[in-house]
């Protein structure tokens, strides 16, 4: 995607070299999975490049500035007492995290720092929050803030209401993730446009 290896065996050069991190962490295997939010670093070109969702709904790697720690955006899905009275935190991405009290909950949002998978902080799901619009029909990609949200019980979810762009959208909780308060609290950086495009 980038143009760095014309071919499998270039590419698993640069892999083997430990010159790709993801999430800050070195990985060599070329079948490690990446996804949503995610941070690929490239040490010999000095750039980093987030995965992000372009306007037709497909993952593309967005460069966003190389400086400071790395930190992505999870969701969390999963909210329990376990062990020793802690409180357990179980994200969209797999991070798992116990902390001695939470007031969290599913569908707010985690800030975290990497490759330490330390909390920085979270985002509510409630009104005036920004979101980013993960799945849902011609929007996903989108950044918005929520308006209202209204509906839920075992059986329903919520229902958010988004302004995206001086357009009311709505759609169910599970297509949204906080992202921010007034604004996105992460680099996405600027969409990038491979030559085949």
């Amino acid at each position: 995607l980038l143009g760095l290896g014309e071919s499998m065996f270039e590419t698993k050069k640069i892999l083997n070299a430990k010159n790709v991190l993801v999430n800050g962490v070195a990985r060599s295997d070329q079948k490690f999975a990446v996804g949503l939010f995610d941070v690929i670093e490239l040490l010999l070109e000095n750039k980093r490049f987030r995965i992000v969702f372009d306007n037709n709904g497909r993952l593309v790697l967005s460069e966003i500035k190389n400086k400071g720690s790395v930190e992505k955006i999870s969701k969390i899905l999963f909210k329990k007492m376990v062990k020793g009275g802690l409180v357990q935190l179980t994200t969209n991405d797999g991070f798992v995290f116990r902390e001695k009290k939470s007031d969290y909950k599913p569908g707010d949002s985690l800030k975290i720092s990497l490759p330490q998978k330390k909390i920085l902080g979270g985002f509510e799901l409630k009104t005036g929050k920004t979101v980013y619009l993960i799945n849902g029909e011609n929007k996903v990609g989108k950044i918005g803030k929520v308006t209202a949200i209204s509906g839920s019980s075992k059986s329903r979810e919520k229902i958010i209401n988004i302004d995206v762009d001086g357009e009311v959208l709505k759609t169910v909780e599970r297509n949204v993730i906080v992202i921010g308060d007034n604004s996105t609290s992460i680099d996405f950086g600027k969409v990038f446009e491979s030559e085949e495009k």
